[in-house]
């Protein structure tokens, strides 16, 4: 019987005693001090190189009226006969159409027939046709003559065979306005006069063609020239 009553004293205080820890372990836990931090919500989103490039109309006074886009146009340049002195003037914009920096290139496309000058010789008239461009401002930009177009890219312009104009627009929606300017100038002589009883007229057909490509300014975690 002893044994019996000093067995349930045990069991008594050993519930106690649990549900005395339980209380403490309860009470120390709703004491510890808390904190939690949480980031905002962080958008990836991908890049996308996209350029575009339009060519302006203008009315008869040589104010622009829109813009048309480039792409597999086929008029940008009169058929009119070259000769010393002849112009022709095209105005461009080029535009940041996506969202990465992007660093681009003016070329002429080339295609012509040789023909044969009063000399004698051989001739392309590519090599007696030069280009270049200038900067314009994108409402009245035009050129109000011949002489003035001309002088406003001879001293960098370029044989149009080979020619090639450099840019950058590093953010979207940069626009660059430009005026390419090609033109024979005035000292070609007879080394570009064909001879009609040897050959038919030398012909040209020109086209501008332009290619972009990712310039060095995005950055990642180390740096920003893996763009380059």
């Amino acid at each position: 019987m002893y044994n019996v009553k000093r067995t349930k004293s045990a069991l008594v205080l050993s519930v106690i005693s649990l549900v005395m820890c339980c209380v403490l372990l309860l009470g120390s836990t709703f004491a510890w001090f808390t904190d939690s931090v949480s980031t905002g919500v962080n958008k990836i989103m991908a890049g996308n190189l996209d350029v575009k490039m339009e060519y302006a109309v203008l009315d008869e006074t040589g104010a622009f009226t829109e813009w048309k886009d480039a792409n597999g146009a086929d008029s940008l340049f009169t058929d009119g006969l070259w000769e010393p002195g002849h112009a022709e003037v095209v105005y461009l914009k080029i535009s940041n159409a996506g969202s990465l920096a992007l660093k681009y290139q003016l070329a002429m496309s080339i295609s012509e027939t040789q023909a044969v000058n009063v000399n004698g010789d051989s001739f392309k008239l590519s090599d007696y046709i030069k280009s270049g461009v200038a900067e314009v401002n994108a409402e009245t930009g035009a050129f109000t003559s011949r002489s003035d177009a001309i002088n406003a890219v001879s001293a960098s312009a370029e044989k149009v065979n080979g020619f090639t104009k450099e840019g950058e627009l590093l953010n979207a929606q940069d626009t660059a306005y430009l005026a390419m300017v090609v033109y024979m100038p005035d000292d070609v002589g007879n080394e570009a006069n064909y001879d009609s009883l040897k050959s038919a007229a030398p012909a040209i057909n020109m086209g501008i063609t332009l290619i972009a490509t990712q310039a060095q300014k995005e950055s990642d975690s180390f740096s920003s020239d893996y763009d380059a």
